[in-house]
């Protein structure tokens, strides 16, 4: 089979030019499917990150354990990020660093007042 055609499209149905682009989109695919820190290794901590810190908003509900928890995922989470490149590292330890500074601050207001609970 010749793949010399007077059109356009029989390169197309041509199986040595398919088969290249099917296997770089199969490849294409495969990495996509990764855990993001696999393939993109900035987005791990990203999801928590968010998840932490969207919980400063609610911080004055939270009972005193559920800040403790949020505080010692804080601190986790930081060592994470100091692997992280430039700029986002900077960013996101600031960041982190001011929900983790927020969570302290509640805890500490609850247990001087004395109320541990929501």
């Amino acid at each position: 089979m010749t793949c010399h055609g007077k059109d356009n499209a029989a390169k197309w149905r041509c199986p040595s030019l398919t088969s290249p682009l099917l296997i770089g989109t199969v490849l294409l695919l495969f990495a996509c499917a990764l855990e993001p820190q696999h393939a993109w290794p900035g987005v791990a901590f990203k999801h928590e990150y968010d998840d932490i810190c969207s919980k400063t908003e609610d911080s004055e509900g939270l009972s005193v354990e559920e800040l403790k928890s949020l505080i010692s995922r804080c601190d986790r989470l930081r060592s994470v990020i100091e692997k992280a490149d430039e700029p986002e590292r900077t960013i996101y330890l600031k960041k982190l660093r001011k929900c983790r500074d927020l969570f302290v601050y509640v805890m500490e207001t609850k247990t001087e007042t004395g109320s541990g609970g929501p």
